[in-house]
């Protein structure tokens, strides 16, 4: 027991250095009013892209409450590249199994979701992006919702 124990550690650990280590092209989260995360509270990440051929992973994480109502939260996402136009979608982020028992991990009572939203890719110009996203859900005030980050990650071979 002791032996399997000591290998799970050193293999976790090992995981958990690999995936911290990776180059990232950008890092920022942003919180939302405590109350409850409205239609008007836009959140809006920006970036500078400087290599066009590298690729990357695009990941959203949402810190949130282990009491959030909903499976799920609609976002409406607008991304701006150079020299093109605007591009909207409406997105739903998984954030409760159907059993109810939260994606990701939670410690007491909050809980912290790392979603993909996009994975090796290629930015196809060299510029200032960013990603525009709205509050769509079936309410106004979404409570419960603490912050979003988005981390754009050299993506592993």
């Amino acid at each position: 027991m002791g032996r399997n124990f000591f290998f799970v550690s050193i293999l976790l650990w090992t995981i958990v250095f690999a995936n911290s280590c990776r180059n990232a092209l950008y890092k920022e989260e942003i919180t939302v009013d405590p109350i409850g995360w409205t239609y008007d509270q836009e959140v809006k990440f920006k970036w500078n892209v400087k290599d066009t051929s590298l690729l990357y992973d695009i990941l959203l994480k949402l810190e949130h409450t282990i009491d959030l109502k909903y499976q799920n939260v609609y976002v409406k996402a607008i991304t701006s590249i150079p020299n093109q136009a605007d591009a909207e979608q409406i997105l739903s982020l998984e954030l409760l199994h159907t059993n109810g028992i939260p994606v990701g991990d939670c410690y007491g009572n909050h809980c912290r979701a790392a979603l993909v939203l996009n994975e090796k890719i290629r930015f196809p110009s060299l510029g200032e992006y960013s990603l525009k996203l709205q509050q769509n859900s079936r309410q106004d005030s979404l409570p419960g919702l603490k912050s979003l980050s988005l981390e754009i990650v050299q993506s592993k071979l």
